[in-house]
């Protein structure tokens, strides 16, 4: 629509110039961000929330700040804004009262497709299956795939909406990234299998896409064992050692989503001790479809 168009290109020079005057203090375009969003927030949730993170970033010392501070400085700037636009206004804003029309049940998933690696489809297949989703309102993409290979040249058809690409540490290297590099809307997670003997590659995965200046993460997959018995502070101090600013939470296929692990999580986004950001894939998704497909009346 030409509305978000015109909507689009004043966020993306607001963030520009944001970036472009704040070198010593790249904080500063969060705040721009904030301050545009404050014009597009319907609903007492959203506008809450726009208010507790420009008090943040009204912070210095707050961690949260640092914490952004510290992914401005080592995420291309393109990434932030085309990542950081198709995300916080395509996904979560522009497409919502689409998502509330077809979605009468309110699932509260359905804002975001998962593309499994059974989905073993080819490339117009991949292109048919993410047309379709658009025309739904569906603008955010995630993609569980060991071979990474040609991914690139379904997402550049797809500029306008947002991956993250769930693999493993032998996916990322030099020839692999290359295929990528001029693509903006991409979050990169890599599978950490075991949190005190990784993968021998693993820490090297996470070293090159911070080199290459990639917006990036990694997951690891707990069962009832580890969410019992692992998920604590202990942990939480080994992991902040990686070089990474995100570890997504995902219980495995054999085991149910986790109370006491989204508890953790929600305390440790509360009291932020390290500069690592944990989300739960299943509960925080499920979290911001409620946002997005709970109508504003009734908000």
């Amino acid at each position: 629509m030409d509305k978000d168009k015109a909507i689009i290109a004043l966020i993306k020079s607001a963030i520009e110039k944001g970036l472009r005057d704040s070198k010593e203090e790249p904080g500063r375009a969060f705040r721009y961000l904030i301050d545009l969003a404050n014009n597009f927030a319907e609903t007492r949730y959203q506008k809450e929330l726009l208010s507790m993170l420009q008090k943040t970033l009204n912070d210095s010392n707050n961690k949260y700040y640092q914490l952004l501070n510290k992914i401005a400085n080592e995420v291309d700037n393109q990434t932030l804004i085309e990542f950081g636009v198709n995300l916080g206004y395509k996904s979560l804003i522009s497409e919502a009262e689409t998502l509330r029309k077809i979605n009468q049940n309110l699932n509260y998933n359905e804002w975001t497709y998962f593309i499994e690696p059974k989905n073993n489809l080819d490339f117009s297949e991949y292109n048919k299956l993410i047309l379709n989703k658009k025309k739904q309102g569906i603008n955010n993409y995630i993609i569980f795939k060991e071979n990474i290979s040609n991914l690139d040249k379904i997402i550049s058809n797809h500029r306008d909406s947002v991956f993250s690409i769930f693999t493993k540490p032998t996916a990322i290297n030099n020839h692999s990234l290359k295929e990528f590099s001029n693509l903006n809307n991409i979050y990169f997670s890599v599978e950490l299998n075991d949190y005190n003997n990784p993968y021998n590659n693993f820490k090297d995965s996470l070293n090159l896409l911070n080199k290459k200046n990639k917006l990036y993460g990694f997951h690891y997959y707990y069962d009832g064992y580890i969410a019992e018995n692992i998920i604590d502070d202990e942990w939480l101090k080994t992991i902040k050692n990686y070089q990474s600013n995100f570890c997504c939470l995902i219980p495995d296929k054999k085991f149910t989503k986790s109370k006491k692990v989204h508890e953790f999580i929600i305390q440790s986004r509360k009291n932020l001790k390290y500069p690592i950001f944990l989300f739960d894939l299943h509960y925080d998704l499920e979290m911001i479809g409620k946002v997005i497909l709970t109508p504003p009346a009734w908000r």
